[in-house]
């Protein structure tokens, strides 16, 4: 149901296997156009879905990648430099309580 519903998910998905990588990647895919999902370590395995960054990070536990993924408004799977709408990503590192604001290119259109 989480699909139907949200616009933007978090999965933190370090220590999952496979098997619950796919189907999370398979019901991800049921989500609505124009919505993002956020994963750790692993990017998303789900069509219709835009890779439109990638950063490491050093927390307390150890350095952790952040995959952002798009699913575009229409279902062209067009590259994020087609017309680029900028949005911005904030993180807190509540290990050293500092902000951290990314821009990404969601290949949307204005």
């Amino acid at each position: 149901k989480w699909a139907e519903e949200a616009d933007v998910v978090f999965v933190n998905c370090s220590s999952f296997d496979d098997k619950l990588r796919k189907y999370i990647g398979s019901t991800a895919e049921k989500m609505k156009p124009g919505s993002y999902v956020i994963t750790t370590t692993f990017p998303l395995e789900a069509s219709g879905f835009i890779h439109i960054s990638a950063r490491q990070f050093d927390t307390e536990a150890g350095y952790v990648s952040l995959h952002v993924h798009h699913k575009p408004e229409d279902d062209a799977n067009r590259s994020p430099e087609a017309s680029p709408k900028t949005s911005s990503i904030f993180l807190a590192d509540l290990s050293s309580r500092n902000e951290k604001k990314l821009g990404i290119e969601d290949g949307g259109k204005d």
